[in-house]
């Protein structure tokens, strides 16, 4: 997972192109599982996809490479909203921490559900 603060966004690869992952189908369900969390959680809406299509188009981002080189499961989440621009609240930090630990938690039980190659695959560096 990488980190920014600017919006409620949960994303992975690709920035750089419009392209999809090979693993697109799976990284949607990982993307629902965590944003129905945040939703709940936080009663706030978020948006999911590639970064390119999501956000805009980024070159060199840590996610685009993470995907490619590292493991096909590979996360940038987007916390705060239009209010916080770069900078989230003192007082919201906590709830933030507790949502995002929260996806993360409900993407982890998903990984173990599910049974495709890739995903086990992807497990090997989780370990």
């Amino acid at each position: 997972l990488d980190y920014h603060s600017f919006g409620n966004m949960w994303t992975n690869a690709y920035g750089a192109h419009n392209w999809l992952p090979k693993n697109e189908l799976q990284l949607k369900r990982f993307r629902e599982a965590a944003v129905k969390e945040l939703e709940e959680t936080l009663g706030t809406k978020w948006l999911s996809g590639n970064v390119y299509s999501t956000i805009y188009q980024a070159n060199g981002i840590a996610v685009d490479h993470v995907h490619y080189y590292i493991t096909p499961i590979a996360f940038t989440v987007e916390v705060g909203n239009d209010a916080d621009e770069f900078s989230p609240r003192p007082d919201r930090i906590q709830t933030y921490t507790i949502s995002q630990w929260r996806a993360f938690a409900s993407q982890m039980t998903f990984l173990k559900k599910e049974k495709s190659t890739d995903c086990d695959s992807a497990l090997i560096p989780l370990l």
